[in-house]
């Protein structure tokens, strides 16, 4: 072999090599490129599902930290005011007590009215009438029969109803059982259909015109009270269901304000609890985006790099073989 062949044989071989360090050298940086990328992907998932749970997080928060706070402040107006009532509920009951006195003694008076009524009226006199020759009288005495006798199973008929009821001795018991009736428990239309015979024309000139028809009269005023009686009955009736209500609400009340200002205490505990939740994720929510911020710039940088290195690749061993796509390729 020449000179000449020999020095050709040399520089082939050392071509050669620098080919293969070139290529083991491309090969071993865009193995670790790749790597790179992997973790910069990775990475970047990482970021996106700790940024949501962060957001999920606040967001939760803020919620019930305001849930929580419009049910304290119901919870404390609750308290306030079943405890008011607690303490205010000898004074109501002292006013409704006071009402009911006055309203029954104003009770006794129209009862003592009504009673009044009865006194000229005998069972002689109301026997006198006669009920069955005058359809007003009859009307009448039919509908006080429905009202005021409903235990009898009978159809009012007048002269049995005079030779039971309007006995001498059994008149008392025709006096209280108009006198002493729970108006309160008459239907509205029982009440009506009595009351508005005190205007029948008929009754009332029977009442006025004939001799036997005293009796009406007292009746007639009998009538004018029951409107009244009715009314102030049912005003009893709802003083006493009111003081009944307040003795027994009041110390019930008194126990649901203790338990609504124990609720409103807890609550304000759960405040402060996610108040300081809250807190620490907004700071920890600026500590990792100073994080994010830092490492989008080393990412920035290594893509910078990685871009140079392709450059100079092509630039330098653009004719070199079998090197690698992902470095050679830009």
């Amino acid at each position: 072999m020449s000179k000449n062949q020999a020095k050709v044989k040399e520089n082939e071989d050392k071509f050669f090599n620098l080919q293969q360090n070139v290529n083991n050298q491309l090969k071993a940086t865009a193995f670790s490129y790749d790597h790179g990328d992997k973790f910069y992907r990775e990475y970047s998932d990482f970021v996106s599902q700790l940024t949501s749970t962060f957001e999920h997080l606040q967001a939760y928060c803020q919620t019930n930290l305001t849930n929580y706070a419009h049910t304290q402040e119901e919870a404390r107006e609750k308290a306030v005011k079943d405890q008011d009532f607690y303490n205010k509920s000898e004074e109501f009951i002292k006013a409704k007590t006071d009402d009911l006195v006055k309203k029954n003694k104003f009770f006794d008076e129209l009862k003592g009215k009504m009673k009044e009524c009865f006194t000229p009226i005998t069972a002689k006199k109301m026997a006198a009438l006669k009920v069955k020759e005058n359809p007003s009288l009859n009307n009448f005495f039919t509908v006080l029969f429905q009202t005021f006798y409903k235990d009898s199973k009978d159809p009012f008929e007048w002269n049995k109803f005079k030779s039971v009821a309007l006995k001498s001795k059994n008149f008392d018991d025709f006096s209280n059982r108009l006198i002493n009736a729970d108006f309160a428990s008459f239907t509205d239309e029982q009440l009506e259909t009595l009351v508005k015979f005190k205007d029948d024309q008929g009754l009332n000139d029977y009442a006025k015109h004939k001799k036997e028809g005293e009796p009406l009269i007292h009746l007639i005023n009998y009538l004018e009270f029951v409107g009244d009686v009715t009314r102030t009955q049912g005003e009893l009736t709802k003083l006493r269901d009111e003081i009944s209500r307040i003795e027994s609400d009041a110390p019930r009340r008194k126990d649901r304000a203790k338990m609504e200002a124990g609720w409103a205490e807890t609550l304000h505990d759960n405040i402060q609890y996610l108040d300081a939740l809250n807190t620490r994720l907004v700071k920890s929510a600026e500590k990792f985006g100073d994080e994010v911020k830092r490492t989008n710039e080393m990412a920035e940088a290594y893509e910078q790099h990685k871009n140079q290195l392709r450059q100079t690749v092509n630039q330098e061993y653009g004719s070199v073989k079998n090197v690698p796509p992902t470095v050679y390729n830009a």
